[in-house]
């Protein structure tokens, strides 16, 4: 990382404390896993904190499992919303993935594969007027002059329409009592099988799978139809493509847009008639019937004149992905790989993102076509050739532990100064001895509980590090574990229950409360990363101060937490990465909401944190495995948030007009709302993106993007935050690119508490920024 700089080390070494008068019996247990310094400057803990750290040389496969046992929670059996269309047979179902619109309520939500869109199609008032019903699969893809707009300079929001499909594949014997049912739900890929109630065998068949070259759908002794939304001004006959059994067609729809359509029948030696489909009533045609094969279709790129790249690749589809990954160093690669269904001896076309382009093997870049098609919200996709795409990572965030860490440049040490030192202590003690037990006695929310431990954490593991007072970390770690202690025990207001229909740990308050919908939906799935990556946070703070508090009950509680939203496996109780997309880069913050737009992100900074979160978790543990994975994530996600989400000048994946917002806001799969759910404040936006403060932030933000944003949008001469409590997370930020200026904020003798969340700690955020700054 260029100009970057850390103070940072292990929670597993040594960390350094000045001793003052008799230990408690808690303090003695810290002191068997601490050295301890003098006071003053600490030149030993800052020449160990400068000492390169030994790592382990390779991890060949960062996917073990990391616990196989029950989870530490009572169980719950029934969940308001049902499974659709799926038997769960005892495995865990994905609740954050992108085809979930599929599993809930009517099944009629699209999916986003990217760059097509999908949908289960059925008969609108509108349709059965036209005498145009279709009840297949619609299939959209929306160029750059489809988007619509928001109000305002920069546009408030961009979305891609939908309404009407561009080719619905459809077959004769569907009709308006079809039947959805789904096969094999896995992190990357679904089938869709419809049928209907009077034989229930499949009349079409549908693998969706992110990133797919071509809709494909398999085509069981019915007779095809292809129809349109848009409307279709001609269908035209193509030129034979290579190989027995192969037919083409153009469409041309009434917007202009082509596309390229492959009949293919499962007979080598059968080649369909021509013409095989005849025109029947408005936007249908209809082919010949018992039609046993697939059918394809490509959308054509706007500048094309033919279609032989696609010529050379249709035949072959992706029926599903999995995922391998290694770490070895400072460095992380990860190849998804495609199980490949059609005809044998055709290459697979699949789709790659532009954070794939970026980090691609140089084997696999190799493998790029000219084919480009824009996706909703993720700029261009490019097409690749071949059954895997191989991804590196050479930046892994290895050195980035509790210490403050930032690409501004070398810290002058890694300790205070006397006159700092007092001043921050003085500030410290007064936050640490007014305490977190209290407040959480009676709070209700996972996610609110979790934050006013995770920043008290923060604050304590701080004054382990910097301030060398060895009776006000006591307290602190005392509190801090009290706190934590009675949400491992279930002594909250709604303990945490394991729910079995979906397979998930969710809040008890739901229940409780006969409310889906409290706890900003964490029963429906929502926001586990967030909730949940606070308790592990403060859980490793605590291990790495005292590795006597890791007993079996408190590991495997944490462990399930873990597994809830980023278990490395598919195991009998949860289900692989609930949270985060390995195809996008990213977490889904949306669980079972049933939303038209697909999943969405909107705190990018806490899905960095959840993981920062479960990296440091595999310190404490010594589990390298799950240390290695979430530092390869973190890797992952700082090219993704930087492509996505934190929008530098030259950013080119999302709209010209939309860019100048700097943050995207809400992120959809079909839009993005420079908004939060919460309000459409500056502060919410911008702070949504910030909290919490830790020395991920430094790595997961690029420094241009935090001169650009400070410059334009967060700077205090030209903005006020309407709501001031938000004020504290923007000047926390300043730190990582003016960490002077940030000080003297803080450090101002009339400060105002006022300014800060529950959660944030004026003291922490001293330390942070002296360190940064120096001082």
């Amino acid at each position: 990382m260029k100009g970057k700089w850390s103070c940072s080390f292990l929670g597993a070494l040594p960390i350094f404390l000045l001793v003052v008068g008799d230990m408690t019996a808690e303090a003695r247990n810290i002191r068997r896993n601490v050295t301890i310094g003098t006071g003053g400057t600490d030149s030993a803990n800052e020449q160990a904190c400068q000492k390169p750290v030994a790592r382990e040389t390779a991890i060949a496969n960062i996917f073990k499992p990391i616990d196989n046992i029950a989870p530490r929670f009572a169980t719950q059996q029934t969940h308001p919303f049902r499974v659709e269309g799926y038997h769960r047979n005892n495995v865990p179902i994905h609740t954050n993935k992108f085809y979930v619109n599929l599993l809930l309520d009517k099944q009629d939500k699209p999916v986003y594969c990217h760059p097509y869109t999908v949908a289960w199609t059925g008969c609108t008032k509108e349709n059965a007027k036209e005498n145009n019903c279709h009840y297949g699969m619609g299939v959209t893809q929306t160029d750059i002059g489809d988007v619509k707009y928001g109000p305002g300079e920069p546009a408030q929001y961009y979305f891609n329409p939908i309404d009407k499909h561009a080719i619905a594949l459809s077959a004769k014997e569907l009709g308006e009592d079809s039947q959805m049912t789904l096969e094999n739900p896995t992190a990357f890929s679904v089938t869709a099988v419809l049928s209907s109630p009077a034989n229930k065998k499949p009349i079409i068949k549908t693998n969706l799978v992110q990133g797919m070259g071509f809709v494909t759908v398999e085509y069981y002794n019915s007779t095809p139809m292809i129809q349109s939304g848009i409307g279709i001004k001609s269908l035209t006959p193509g030129d034979t493509v290579a190989g027995p059994g192969f037919s083409k067609i153009i469409a041309t729809l009434e917007d202009k847009t082509q596309w390229v359509i492959y009949i293919i029948s499962s007979s080598s030696s059968t080649q369909p008639s021509r013409p095989m489909f005849t025109k029947q009533g408005n936007n249908t045609y209809v082919g010949k019937p018992n039609f046993h094969g697939i059918i394809q279709l490509a959308k054509i790129p706007l500048d094309w004149t033919n279609t032989q790249e696609y010529d050379k690749l249709a035949g072959s589809y992706a029926m599903g992905a999995t995922l391998s990954a290694s770490v070895n160093r400072n460095a992380g690669a990860y190849t998804i790989s495609w199980q490949k269904g059609g005809i044998a001896n055709r290459p697979l076309l699949m789709f790659a993102l532009p954070h794939h382009v970026q980090s691609m093997s140089p084997e696999s870049r190799k493998r790029l076509t000219t084919i480009r098609l824009r996706t909703t919200t993720k700029g261009m996709a490019q097409g690749l050739i071949g059954d895997s795409m191989s991804l590196t990572e050479d930046r892994l965030p290895h050195d980035v532990h509790y210490r403050p860490w930032s690409q501004i440049g070398q810290a002058r040490g890694c300790s205070l100064n006397r006159t700092t030192k007092d001043f921050i202590a003085k500030v410290a003690r007064t936050e640490i001895q007014t305490g977190i037990t209290k407040r959480l006695a009676t709070e209700p929310s996972i996610y609110w509980a979790g934050k006013i431990m995770g920043g008290y954490a923060s604050l304590v593991r701080a004054t382990a590090d910097f301030l060398q007072d060895r009776q006000l970390l006591d307290e602190g770690l005392k509190q801090l574990k009290t706190s934590l202690g009675v949400w491992i025990s279930g002594r909250q207001p709604y303990p945490m229950v394991y729910e079995s229909t979906w397979g998930g740990i969710i809040t008890g308050w739901a229940n409780r409360a006969n409310d889906i919908r409290v706890d900003y939906g964490n029963a429906l799935y929502n926001d586990h990363n967030f909730h949940y990556g606070y308790f592990v946070y403060t859980a490793a703070v605590i291990a790495s101060l005292d590795p006597s508090w890791l007993n079996a009950e408190n590991k495997a509680w944490v462990n399930s937490l873990i597994r809830d939203y980023a278990n490395p496996v598919d195991d009998k109780y949860f289900p692989f990465s609930r949270s985060f997309d390995w195809y996008h880069g990213h977490s889904w913050a949306t669980g079972l909401d049933n939303f038209a737009d697909g999943k969405s992100e909107e705190s990018s900074s806490e899905d960095a944190f959840s993981l920062f979160a479960i990296k440091l978790w595999g310190e404490a543990t010594r589990d390298h495995e799950t240390e290695a994975r979430a530092s390869l994530q973190l890797a992952i996600l700082k090219r993704s948030i930087s492509n996505y989400f934190l929008m530098e000048k030259n950013n080119i994946n999302h709209p010209a007009s939309f860019v100048p917002n700097k943050v995207v806001g809400i992120l959809f799969e079909n839009k993005v709302d420079h908004a939060t759910w919460f309000g459409r404040n500056p502060e919410y936006i911008h702070g949504i993106h910030m909290l919490p403060m830790t020395p991920i932030s430094g790595y997961i933000r690029s420094k241009d993007f935090d001169i650009e944003e400070w410059q334009q949008k967060t700077n205090p001469n030209t903005f006020r935050p309407k709501d001031k409590v938000w004020t504290g997370i923007l000047r926390a930020m300043q730190a990582n690119h003016d960490p002077h200026g940030s000080y003297k904020f803080f450090a101002s003798s009339d400060f105002d508490n006022t300014l800060l969340q529950q959660g944030e700690s004026r003291a922490y955020y001293l330390m942070y920024s002296a360190i940064l700054a120096g001082f």
